[in-house]
């Protein structure tokens, strides 16, 4: 998905969110997995030419899951979890 399809989205969203009536029952959350190596440092992969590039990379590395949400009036967490 390009930039420009994103920002559209993004402003769909935003447009329809604001005239929701209910809004205030909307929650925003997300997670990530915080892994732990021997690595100097995090491994990220970014790729301007594709924007959806993905590699799934399995792990046995002893992690913690981080999840959160967001709602009007609201923050939850962050709250922590052991990964398997």
């Amino acid at each position: 998905m390009d930039l420009n399809r994103k920002q559209s989205a993004c402003a769909k969203v935003i447009q329809a969110f604001n005239t929701t009536p209910n809004r205030g029952k909307v929650i925003f959350s997300d997670e990530c997995a915080a892994y732990r190596s021997d690595q100097s440092g995090n491994v990220v992969f970014w790729s301007m030419e594709n924007l959806n590039y993905f590699e799934e990379l399995e792990y046995s590395l002893p992690h913690v899951v981080i999840w959160a949400g967001v709602e009007s009036k609201r923050l939850y967490g962050p709250y922590f979890f052991d990964g398997p």
